[in-house]
């Protein structure tokens, strides 16, 4: 009997010895400041009770220990295949403090039974601090269709690569290039096919063991249908009252022929441009054009336009034309958008923007409109940052397939995953910090989306976002808000304004009718612009003005009302198109 019973503990004793090992934790690697949820596997955890509390789980590197979150339950949701006491797995939540230093973290998972508390150790197990491994490549359109990347192919923006088995979309900037932070262990990267791209390279799929990092995942990938396409994205800086300001228009020709066109950024009366800082235009009145020829496929523009910001309290406007043309002069398409803005004395210099921001109180925005956003962040310590990461959630009614990067102030990565966990990530920025160069100390990432079809109506969406500067704990941004209909309501009690203007017909032949609804709205005026900007008409608002278009080349036009104040009450497009 006292055999038997020396051999059962021998045999618990080996057993404690051979399972003292974890297996994986994933994800293996967070930033300073984040919050995360892991999952630890162990060759088995049998023979041994799950750990007590939560100090029976943490990550360890010398002197610096950090304990999984004290709300964590093991006895209650954390344990998967557990019965009752033969656990292979477990769920972890970890918040990592801002100051933690970076480096590989020993993971720890202590079970308590029966030979006393035995420490399961994966060493060297998690990193804190930007990923230790990276995969990184570039999609390119392969014009000739040889699946190999040479000299007559350009880069495509927007694409993306899928990492799995963590399932994160990879997007290339605009130089067609994508980096992502991984995991260690096996992974495969492939790319998302979109809409009528076919892939001409091989492989279909990279398979990687990391680390190390890996570069030249490239993707070939082809299409007859993306002829004329730019990618555009506006940045306003905050409008403050003390200071000039600027704005920038970031373009890219993302179809696979060369592109003429102009981009016209029109503002209001009270918002005046600095003509000596805003070089390459034409200034016309409340108008600044840019003219770009022979915009080769891949490439990018930039334009900065510089202005004098008014007094506090006072409402501007921009709204941009970017018209693209063929290389004989035909018209293609025009891209537009039209932001207002209140001029503040006291800005908050890390926040986020929503475009259009939707009427009334409740921010209604039509269904089918692209949702513009623009987040900012200024570095305000007392030393440059090198890292910044932005953090997004995006809102779970969205259509994440329709996301797209716009524009952003420094190179950055950027990677999402399947639920919409967006990471920009700004590595090697060294931005200054504002005492020492103030505007130099700015910066910011912009983004498009659209709704997913089949909503309810109405549908309200949210987004806010998290910046993470350095080591520092994240500063959150505000919270942006659009309430999604299929028709724009009439406020209650308040004389109608845009929602009771008519303008008609559209397509125009010869004569242009605008019905309006002069109660309360006297001193109006209408001004129409062609798709370079320039204003071919204008006019004194009367209860129904009828405008001669006849002599207008076919084309799109904007048709812009405005009201004593200044403000934007009607800004739509019509086409002139003669039978």
């Amino acid at each position: 009997m006292k055999k038997n019973v020396l051999l059962f503990l021998l045999f618990l004793l080996a057993s404690a010895v051979a399972h003292s090992q974890l297996a994986s934790i994933r994800p293996d690697f967070a930033n300073p400041g984040q919050i995360l949820r892991t999952y630890i596997v162990a060759q088995s955890f049998s023979l041994g009770s799950p750990p007590l509390s939560y100090q029976d789980i943490y990550l360890e590197n010398g002197i610096d220990i950090i304990y999984c979150d004290p709300a964590f339950d093991p006895m209650i949701n954390v344990y998967q295949n557990c019965f009752p006491y033969n656990c292979d797995s477990l769920y972890a939540d970890f918040t990592i403090p801002p100051n933690t230093p970076t480096g590989y973290y020993n993971v720890h998972v202590i079970a308590q039974w029966p030979i006393g508390p035995q420490d399961n150790i994966f060493s060297n197990g998690f990193f804190i601090g930007l990923s230790p491994s990276t995969i990184e490549g570039d999609i390119y359109f392969d014009t000739n269709q040889n699946g190999v990347h040479d000299g007559g192919d350009f880069p495509i923006q927007n694409q993306r690569a899928l990492l799995n088995p963590a399932g994160i979309n990879l997007y290339t900037d605009a130089n067609g290039h994508y980096h992502g932070y991984v995991d260690t262990g096996s992974c495969s990267v492939s790319w998302v096919p979109s809409g009528t791209f076919s892939q001409t390279s091989t492989p279909l799929v990279y398979n990687h063991n990391v680390p190390p990092s890996v570069t030249g995942d490239d993707f070939g990938i082809y299409s007859s249908g993306v002829l004329y396409q730019q990618s555009v994205g506006f940045y306003t800086h905050p409008m403050r009252c003390y200071y000039r300001g600027f704005s920038a228009i970031n373009i890219s020709n993302s179809g696979f022929a060369p592109e003429n066109g102009s981009v016209t950024l029109i503002h209001s009366s009270n918002l005046a441009f600095d003509p000596t800082s805003t070089g390459g235009n034409t200034i016309s009145g409340d108008s600044v054009t840019w003219s770009y020829s022979n915009l080769q496929s891949g490439n990018q523009l930039s334009y900065n336009g510089y202005f004098f910001d008014g007094a506090q309290g006072d409402t501007v406007w921009y709204t941009y034309i970017d018209s693209v043309f063929d290389l004989s002069g035909t018209f293609r398409n025009v891209y537009s958008n039209y932001y207002p803005y209140i001029i503040s004395c006291s800005v908050d210099p890390n926040e986020k923007e929503v475009y259009p921001v939707g009427e009334q109180a409740q921010h209604y925005t039509l269904m089918n409109e692209w949702l513009n956003y623009e987040i900012r962040f200024q570095n305000t310590g007392n030393d440059s940052a090198v890292n910044i990461i932005v953090y997004d959630t995006l809102d779970s009614h969205f259509d994440l397939s329709t996301f797209e990067v716009t524009g952003s102030s420094h190179p950055m990565n950027t990677q999402m995953t399947a639920d919409g966990k967006v990471q920009f990530t700004f590595e090697n920025i060294f931005l200054p910090d504002s005492n020492v160069d103030e505007p130099g100390s700015n910066g910011y990432v912009t983004y498009q989306i659209k709704a997913q079809s089949g909503i309810p109506d109405p549908t309200v969406v949210t987004n806010s976002a998290g910046i993470v500067f350095d080591f520092n704990a994240p500063v959150p941004t505000n919270t942006t808000m659009n309430t999604l209909v299929t028709v724009i309501p009439v406020k209650v009690n308040e004389v109608e304004n845009q929602t009771g203007i008519s303008v008609y017909p559209n397509p125009v032949e010869d004569i242009l009718v605008i019905r309006y609804p002069l109660s309360g709205n006297v001193n109006s005026q209408l001004k129409v612009y062609d798709v370079f900007g320039k204003e071919i008409a204008s006019s004194a608002i009367t209860s129904n003005l009828k405008l001669q278009t006849s002599n207008w080349a076919n084309g799109i036009y904007f048709i812009r009302i405005t009201n004593a104040n200044g403000e934007i009450i009607y800004n739509n497009k019509v086409v002139k198109m003669t039978k």
